[in-house]
């Protein structure tokens, strides 16, 4: 017996190291494989393009996948100039969202014919045939349908209405039960709580009319002065907008 077993025990793992005989583990199988030489037998077979990721192609077969990768990092899928994190030739299938930093910005359901683009867009949505574009566009729309809106919380508080279309920065923002309205411009009935077959046009950003729930309105502002007074008086269930 050696005075100096821990002595030997290294020289005989240097030995083994020196004479290029170790047992490694498989890299695909996991399986405990000899290693002569640096080499994994047995040997693994192949060959690949340069900044190409490998692919194994075999248990033991390597070849070039189609991900490249550059020197700065950036990798590319059906192209080898990637100008982005990500650069990709082609179509993308997704099953899920697309989200930026973490919110979602677009989302489909083609069995059920929506599409939602801008964050919180329509992400309460369980109705059919929505279109909503833009930040909360249609954000508390639940079982509404056949709506499209059109602008930064355009149709926020729609939850039922149907066949609605609300086009500008906050139109119809409130109308949350109202069914066949037409809201067009900035704020463009913004107060209208619930009314049916309205009609409201906003100009200019700079006027906004405001109805009560009465069926069949159609409200009409400009940036002349002279045509929002005609516009703004209202006679039993209908308003008046004779100087237009």
């Amino acid at each position: 017996m050696s005075k100096f077993p821990g002595l030997v025990s290294c020289g005989v793992t240097l030995l083994a190291l020196l004479a290029g005989s170790v047992e490694a583990q498989h890299p695909t199988t996991g399986d405990a494989e000899e290693v002569q030489s640096g080499l994994i037998s047995p040997a693994v077979t192949g060959s690949g393009k340069k900044n190409y990721v490998p692919l194994w192609t075999s248990a033991s077969a390597l070849g070039s996948s189609k991900l490249f990768q550059s020197k700065t990092g950036l990798f590319g899928i059906g192209t080898a100039t990637p100008q982005e994190a990500l650069d990709v030739v082609g179509n993308i299938q997704a099953s899920g969202n697309y989200a930026i930093a973490g919110s979602t910005v677009l989302s489909t359901n083609s069995s059920q014919g929506d599409l939602f683009v801008g964050f919180q867009s329509g992400h309460q949505n369980t109705g059919v045939s929505n279109s909503f574009f833009g930040t909360y566009a249609g954000s508390n729309n639940t079982s509404g349908q056949n709506n499209t809106f059109v602008g930064d919380q355009a149709g926020f508080g729609n939850s039922t209405g149907t066949q609605n279309v609300y086009v500008g920065h906050f139109a119809g923002y409130t109308n949350s039960s109202g069914m066949h309205n037409t809201y067009v411009g900035d704020s463009a009935g913004v107060n209208s709580t619930g009314g049916n077959e309205n009609t409201f046009l906003a100009g200019c950003g700079k006027t906004r009319f405001e109805a009560d729930a009465v069926p069949r309105n159609a409200l009409v502002s400009t940036a002349q002065p002279d045509k929002k007074k005609a516009c703004a008086e209202k006679t039993s269930n209908s308003w008046m907008c004779s100087a237009m």
